[in-house]
């Protein structure tokens, strides 16, 4: 007959009992609050820089689609 480990208590660590202050938990609430508001600066900042990538792109997708647009009358003009 084969055990279970899941069933074998002895092959299981015993239970980790963690003790937490509350200073420790305010400490690591505001180490995660100035984190969190790092992060969100980051990303605002990547927002901007993206519409100003977006704004770029369409500005040289318009200014190929004209290009475009130009050598075709010139083709059809002569």
């Amino acid at each position: 007959m084969m055990n279970d480990a899941r069933s074998d208590s002895s092959s299981r660590p015993p239970p980790v009992c963690l003790w937490i202050s509350t200073a420790q938990v305010k400490m690591d609430a505001a180490a995660l609050l100035e984190e969190n508001q790092k992060l969100v600066k980051q990303l605002d900042a990547q927002k901007s820089e993206m519409r100003t990538f977006e704004s770029k792109f369409k500005e040289l997708r318009d200014e190929n689609e004209r290009a475009k647009l130009e050598e075709e009358y010139e083709e059809v003009k002569n």
